[in-house]
């Protein structure tokens, strides 16, 4: 019985979130992004493209984004977390 209790009083906050104002936040073409991607000595795996357009999406919207970035040490959590910034 309490975690049906909880997973409600969660579902009903997540809602309530959605009901809050945010700033939509879109991707400008040429901008910080663009130029930091360029200078990467590397290219960023598919997983990594993948969530970073999950993020892009969401910060896009205009409700607050709430969301766990996780993975193993080495995947690129930061790197990820970094083009996300500059995205805003």
């Amino acid at each position: 019985d309490e975690a049906f209790v909880l997973q409600v009083a969660l579902a009903r906050r997540r809602y309530a979130d959605t009901q809050l104002p945010a700033v939509a936040r879109r991707p400008v073409a040429d901008g910080l992004l663009d130029a930091f991607d360029a200078k990467l000595p590397f290219t960023l795996t598919e997983g990594q493209e993948k969530v970073s357009k999950e993020i892009f999406d969401d910060l896009a919207t205009e409700h607050p984004m709430h969301r766990l970035l996780q993975g193993e040490v080495g995947s690129g959590k930061t790197m990820v977390a970094l083009r996300a910034m500059l995205t805003v």
